[in-house]
């Protein structure tokens, strides 16, 4: 299990994310999101090795479908 935060400079809907990461990442790892305003919590629970770098340029892609000029920040 890996966790990540990303800080975004606008807040998204949850189900709306959680949709749009569905969109594309059908091999990219279970993730779990935990919203608070603009601070999304991410738990993956995936016994399968995956690149971390392509996990978090996933996310800036979900993210952008939903909120197109939201910026994202990895704390």
């Amino acid at each position: 299990m890996q966790r990540f935060t990303a800080l975004l400079d606008e807040p998204v809907e949850g189900s709306a994310l959680e949709k749009s990461w569905q969109i594309g990442n059908e091999l990219s790892p279970k993730a779990g999101f935990d919203i608070d305003g603009s601070t999304v919590r991410i738990t993956i629970s995936s016994d399968i090795p995956f690149n971390e770098a392509s996990f978090k340029q996933a996310f800036r892609m979900a993210v952008h479908r939903i909120a197109p000029s939201c910026e994202v920040e990895w704390i």
